[in-house]
């Protein structure tokens, strides 16, 4: 599914950054470091990645530092498995109902606008306007996809290690805080987009820097740079993107970790944070330390 979301500035960086794993806010705990080993009192160890959403080829080299890790590891966890269900789900779910259109919605102007965008990216003035207005901001924010992103990669690994994958959403559920917004703000949200358009590459390239040096302080920064000036639509993505689904995805590992040595993939957005990951499993108990 994230094969049609990916990055993006602003508030398209509430997409971006969902997406693209660009934390929003950083811990003296997790500073220079995206992979964590944690452990409980009875010595059991479990492996925590930050991971960006991206097939750029620098990102994909982190893959060679999970090697060990993840042959060590009885189960591999994600957001979402990144499955055939999962990608028609989320195709699915980006389409406006049966009539209604994206040019009539959006208004003529900035449907234009949109449409140049889109054009770029390779999709068509039909399929364009059959997508939610939502669906169409993150499409334009694309990069280019040549290859498997990083999450798509762990996840063949593990499945060529024979390892049972399980996800801590489906991609119903990560869609649904999406379809709750407003018509109103799903334009909003798909006007920025355009109106950053051609910013995007110089931006993505950024995050990339940060996140291969491991700067989560630097991707703090970014990401509050590129956020919406938009008060209404951050408080949205502050508590529907990432409060809410830190605390969702928290609770849910909890019955995990207990199977089995788990390795966990998620955004590295989730990681940090009050209602991060990291917080959350030193809360239950868990000695978090840094990898890599």
């Amino acid at each position: 599914m994230c094969r049609y979301f990916a990055k993006n500035n602003r508030f398209p960086a509430i997409v971006r950054l969902v997406l693209l794993a660009c934390l929003v806010a950083a811990n003296a705990q997790c500073i220079a470091a995206v992979l964590y080993q944690f452990s409980d009192d009875a010595g059991n160890k479990h492996y925590l990645l930050g991971t960006m959403h991206s097939a750029d080829p620098r990102v994909l080299k982190l893959l060679d530092q999970l090697e060990r890790p993840l042959s060590a590891s009885g189960q591999l966890v994600m957001e979402m498995v990144p499955d055939g269900l999962a990608i028609a789900t989320g195709a699915a779910s980006m389409m406006l109902p049966s009539g209604k259109e994206l040019r009539q919605l959006a208004g003529a102007s900035l449907y234009k606008r949109v449409l140049a965008a889109a054009t770029e990216r390779g999709l068509s003035d039909a399929v364009l306007n059959r997508l939610k207005p939502w669906a169409a901001a993150v499409t334009i924010s694309l990069p280019p996809v040549e290859a498997e992103f990083l999450d798509q990669r762990i996840y063949q690994m593990a499945l060529n290690n024979k390892l049972p994958v399980f996800g801590l959403e489906t991609a119903a559920e990560q869609l649904a805080a999406f379809d709750s917004m407003s018509e109103s703000m799903q334009i909003r949200m798909l006007r920025e987009a355009v109106a950053d358009y051609d910013q995007l590459d110089n931006q993505y390239e950024s995050l990339v820097r940060a996140y291969l040096a491991r700067d989560l302080v630097e991707l703090k920064r970014l990401s509050r740079e590129y956020e919406s000036s938009d008060k209404t639509l951050g408080d949205w993505f502050e508590k529907n993107i990432i409060r809410e689904r830190n605390l969702l995805m928290a609770d849910r590992l909890k019955e995990l970790l207990q199977r089995d040595t788990t390795f966990v993939a998620v955004g590295a957005l989730h990681l940090a944070g009050e209602t991060g990951l990291i917080n959350s499993l030193k809360s239950a108990g868990y000695t978090v330390r840094p990898l890599y």
